[in-house]
Order: C-alpha cells, then structure tokens, then sequence
C-alpha cells in the first residue's frame, strides 16, 4: 500500500489517508451505474444536470472518468468520482464529488489524478 502523497497519485494506486481510510483511484466501470447513481443523489449538483448513465458510458480518449474506491464495513464503496474533458478542455476536473466524511485529502487526490491525465492528453496531442 502507498502512503507517499507527494507524489501524482496513478489510476489503481490504493492511498492511506489521513482519515484511516485506504482509497483506490480507478476509471469508472458501466457496473458502477448504481453507486454513482447514489452518489450524485447524495452529493451531486443542486440543478440535477449530472447523469449517471452519461458517466458511465464515455471515451476514455475523449474523457476520464475517475472514482475513489474505500473499504467500509467489509465492503468496498465508491466515495467519490471526478471527471475531466481530455480533448477541449482546460485541463481542470468538470466535476468532483466526493463523501466528506472520507477526508479532506480526497478531493486533491481525484484532482490530481484528473489533471495529470488532461497534461498527458495534451502532451499526446502535441507529439
């Protein structure tokens, strides 16, 4: 498990928190429909405008996706999800939802990870 955090967090790196919790970055999956579903219920914008479906199904060439993944109660549970536009955009996460009882860490680490892909993608294109 890795504790270093001044380094970029990796997709499928597990992370020690502050917190106590251990978080695992991933690319979203269409099996995660449900927990992100609930996740935006809980957390998500006040306007609604959030899809889970449209999250859940998305081109990783285009855009990344990314969800924090904690063991909790023996199960593991998606505590948190952020997205960036790889191609047109800025290169700063669109959105970011995370579970605040998780840490405060979280946010920075989805963050991170997110940004790190859009400097690849513009990297990549500029090649």
């Amino acid at each position: 498990m890795a504790t270093d955090l001044t380094r970029p967090p990796r997709l499928d790196q597990t992370l020690l928190l502050s917190s106590g919790h251990c978080v695992r970055l991933r690319l979203v999956h269409f099996s995660d429909l449900d927990p992100v579903a609930d996740l935006i219920r809980r957390h998500g914008e006040p306007s609604g405008q959030l899809s889970a479906e449209r999250l859940v199904q998305f081109d990783p060439r285009r855009r990344y996706v990314v969800c924090a993944m904690a063991l909790i109660d023996g199960a593991e549970r998606l505590v948190g999800l952020g997205t960036v536009d790889l191609v047109s955009g800025p290169g700063e996460p669109e959105t970011l939802i995370c579970e605040p009882d998780i840490g405060q860490e979280l946010p920075d680490l989805l963050r991170q990870v997110l940004c790190a892909a859009a400097q690849a993608g513009i990297r990549a294109r500029a090649a």
